[in-house]
């Protein structure tokens, strides 16, 4: 039954919660933040050109940037985070007891490790990844959807700024 309820909640390929696993938990940490007023961050992330990606090197090029951006982000978060895969290219980020300031710095350490990351010994192939991210903390009453929107216009905000960016929502 353990192994059935990690797959429920688990995306094989990136090593990190998927789009279900990662809203259950975003959705506990919302009660935890009701219940005694600490603070949470969202951050989305996302791969810069992974359609280019997918496209000059094939889906298993585009899989192994999957792996290794999943392993990149595991390797910096704390455990009471949580980070999944929200879709496609796409990661959300649940920084329970972090506010916008935390949630930039550690948001600017993972863009700077993805950015530096030996990406061409992986694929053999020429090839440089960064990602964009944008942040929002959550206020108190607000619905889970607002809080996603506010870091997803962050995240854009920073694409039309010209990608490898971090922006946090209000800032």
């Amino acid at each position: 039954l353990a192994q059935i309820e990690k797959l429920v909640r688990h995306d094989d390929l990136t090593g990190v919660a998927n789009r279900r696993g990662v809203m259950e938990r975003l959705q506990q940490g919302i009660e935890t933040v009701q219940r005694d007023g600490s603070a949470l961050c969202v951050a989305l992330l996302d791969i810069d050109y992974f359609k280019q990606v997918n496209d000059r090197y094939g889906h298993e090029g585009g899989d192994q940037v999957l792996r290794a951006f999943g392993q990149l982000l595991s390797s910096q978060l704390r455990a009471i985070d949580c980070a999944g895969r929200y879709g496609g290219e796409e990661f959300l980020l649940v920084l329970s007891g972090a506010n916008l300031g935390q949630a930039g710095v550690l948001l600017e350490r993972i863009r700077s490790h993805t950015e530096s990351l030996p990406w061409s010994q992986m694929i053999h192939q020429d090839l440089h990844v960064t990602c964009t991210s944008g942040a929002a903390q959550y206020r108190p009453g607000e619905a889970l959807e607002a809080l996603i929107s506010r870091a997803d216009a962050a995240m854009y905000r920073g694409k039309e700024a010209g990608r490898n960016r971090v922006v946090l929502d209000g800032l």
